[in-house]
């Protein structure tokens, strides 16, 4: 689905980074959204890649691309090697994690 949304979305938006980097970014959220299912939970696990997604926009907007790159590699454009090596790696520690220790879930009742 959110490949689909970037697909769709990518070439309506102003000064769009191109579709490398929508392809990058579907790849670093994916990646957040495992590493935050390890930690808070299936559930709430896309609280995270919203999260990261609002500061990078702040930041970028606050300070131009300049500074905190590695923050705002979401907004940069398709051959930034910078954002590619943090989507990699963001991916990377989130598949690794969840096939090493899987998901967090949610304790239930086990005497029902």
């Amino acid at each position: 689905m959110g490949a689909a949304w970037a697909a769709i979305a990518q070439p309506t938006l102003p000064s769009s980074p191109g579709d490398v980097a929508a392809v990058r970014n579907v790849v670093g959220f994916t990646g957040l959204g495992l590493i935050a299912s390890r930690i808070v939970g299936g559930r709430l696990a896309w609280i995270a890649p919203i999260s990261m997604a609002i500061a990078a926009l702040t930041l970028a907007s606050s300070s131009g691309q300049s500074r905190g790159a590695a923050l705002v590699w979401p907004l940069t454009a398709d051959g930034n090697v910078t954002a590619a090596l943090v989507a990699l790696t963001l991916f990377a520690v989130g598949a690794g994690i969840v096939l090493a220790q899987g998901t967090r879930e949610r304790e239930t009742d086990a005497e029902e």
